[in-house]
C-alpha cells in the first residue's frame, strides 16, 4: 500500500479481512485502495461493510489521546459515531456519482441517526430528496432538525433551497432570513436573498423584451417598475456580499445589472444608480 502498488495491496486486504473479520482498519484501507484504483463496485461493497461494524469498532480511527480526553462512554460512544457516519457520508457521494439516488438517501438518512449535525450529510439529503422528488418529506425533516438544532446553519440554507424549489418562495425567504438572524455575514442566505428576486426581475424583463409594441404601450411600464420593485429588494444583500468579497464577478454583474436598470427606470435616485453602475463596470474590467 505504501509503495503505491493498489492492486497487490487490495488483494493483501481482502485477506486480512477474511483472517480477521473483526478488525476495522482492512476494510477501510480496502475501500481507500478500489477508490483510488475507481473500482466502483468494490468500493461500494467496502463501505458497505465498514458501516456494519459496530460503532466501538472506530476507536481505532480516533487517536488515543482524544478518546482518553473524553469525559464518559456517552462521550465515547457519540465521537465514536461521527467517526462511523463519515462512511455513511462516502457511501452518499457514492450513489450520487453512480445516479443511485434512492440508495444514496437510504445510506445519508442512517449517517444522520449518527451525526445529525453533519452538513455534508444534510446537504446530500437535500440532493437526494430533490433527486427522487420527495420535497415534503425533506421539509419534515429539516424542520424536526431546526428544532433539534436551532442554531445548525446549515439546516436553514437547505431547508430555504427546499421551500424555493417547491414553488414557495416566501417560506425559503422567510427561512433565510432566520439564517441572517443567527449569521448575519452568511454568505449562502445572503446570496439566495439576493438571487430570488433578482431572478424574478430577470425573467419580467425578458417578458418586456418578448412583447409588441401595442402590448408594451399597454403594460410595459407596470412590468418595468415590477422589475424595479424586485431588483430593489435583492440590492441590499448583494451589497452586502459586495461588502465581504469586493472582486468577486459573480457578484459584482448582477449588481451592475441592478443598477444599470435602475439607473433607466427607477422613480427616483437614477442620478446616484447611474454612478454606482460606473463603479462596478470599472471594479469588473479591473480598472
Amino acid at each position: 500500500y505504501k509503495k503505491k502498488q493498489g492492486e497487490a495491496a487490495l488483494k493483501a486486504f481482502d485477506i486480512s479481512q477474511k483472517t480477521d473479520p473483526k478488525d476495522l482498519l482492512p476494510f477501510v484501507y480496502s475501500g481507500d485502495v478500489a477508490k483510488e484504483l475507481k473500482m466502483n463496485d468494490k468500493y461500494e461493497a467496502a463501505l458497505k461493510d465498514i458501516v456494519a461494524f459496530d460503532v466501538s469498532a472506530f476507536d481505532v480511527l480516533v487517536k488515543k489521546e482524544d478518546l482518553e480526553a473524553l469525559k464518559n462512554s456517552d462521550e465515547k460512544t457519540a465521537r465514536l459515531s461521527v467517526e462511523k457516519a463519515k462512511y455513511y457520508e462516502g457511501l452518499g457521494f457514492h450513489y450520487r456519482s453512480t445516479k443511485e439516488f434512492e440508495k444514496g438517501l437510504n445510506a445519508v438518512n442512517e449517517g444522520l441517526k449518527l451525526n445529525q449535525s453533519s452538513e455534508n450529510l444534510r446537504a446530500l439529503q437535500v440532493e437526494f430528496y430533490v433527486a427522487t422528488d420527495k420535497l415534503d418529506d425533506a421539509i419534515k425533516n429539516l424542520e424536526e432538525a431546526i428544532v433539534k438544532s436551532p442554531k445548525s446553519i446549515g439546516n436553514y440554507i437547505n431547508l430555504g433551497v427546499i421551500y424555493d424549489k417547491s414553488g414557495k418562495p416566501a417560506k425559503a425567504e422567510e427561512t433565510y432570513k432566520k439564517c441572517l438572524e443567527i449569521d448575519p455575514k452568511n454568505y449562502n442566505a445572503n446570496f439566495n436573498l439576493a438571487v430570488m428576486p433578482f431572478n424574478h426581475a430577470a425573467k419580467i424583463i425578458k417578458e418586456i423584451n418578448d412583447l409588441t409594441l401595442p402590448e408594451y404601450n399597454k403594460r410595459g411600464k407596470q412590468m418595468e417598475q415590477e422589475a424595479v420593485t424586485s431588483f430593489q429588494k435583492s440590492l441590499p444583500y448583494f451589497e452586502k456580499l459586495q461588502e465581504q468579497l469586493p472582486t468577486d464577478g459573480s457578484i459584482l454583474r448582477p449588481l451592475g445589472q441592478i443598477y444599470n436598470f435602475l439607473s433607466k427606470n427607477a422613480k427616483s435616485d437614477k442620478e446616484m444608480y447611474a454612478e454606482k453602475y460606473k463603479k462596478i463596470e470599472k471594479s469588473i474590467s479591473g480598472e
